[in-house]
């Protein structure tokens, strides 16, 4: 069940978007310690229509360290929201070196960490939040 408007977080809030931007630096960094500090031990990982989710800290962090990290600068995220919910849009580096669109997360922030990650994993989405496709080029640091 989705939270209801009495329940979003306040993204102005510096706790909330510390969450929020702990979060975002973890899946860039593919940094699993960093992930599993800012979710709770009760995280749920859905990734719909697909009928496979995971349940609990150790399921997810496993799920997403194998899965989906995919080392240091793997992946970017960009915060937006959802339906008036944090979201993050994802993009995966190939191997073009280039940033695909990927997925939308839409993401359960509470005062002890992330509950819920819904996971769209369908990059045609990522325009319907003003994002594009492909991220420009970032320069060579």
């Amino acid at each position: 069940m989705a939270p209801t408007e009495n329940d979003q977080p306040d993204l102005t809030e510096p706790a909330m978007r510390a969450l929020l931007n702990q979060y975002i630096s973890a899946f860039e960094e593919s940094d699993v310690s960093a992930l599993v500090g800012v979710l709770r031990e009760d995280i749920a990982l859905e990734m719909p229509p697909h009928r496979t989710w995971f349940f609990g800290r150790t399921a997810v962090a496993r799920f997403l360290s194998t899965r989906v990290f995919g080392g240091p600068g793997a992946i970017r995220m960009i915060p937006t929201t959802a339906n008036g919910q944090p979201a993050v849009a994802a993009y995966f580096r190939k191997a073009d070196g280039q940033l695909w669109a990927h997925a939308v997360q839409v993401l359960t922030l509470t005062p002890t960490g992330i509950s819920r990650i819904i996971s769209f994993n369908e990059s045609s989405l990522l325009p319907s939040f003003g994002l594009p496709p492909i991220l420009a080029r970032e320069a060579a640091g």
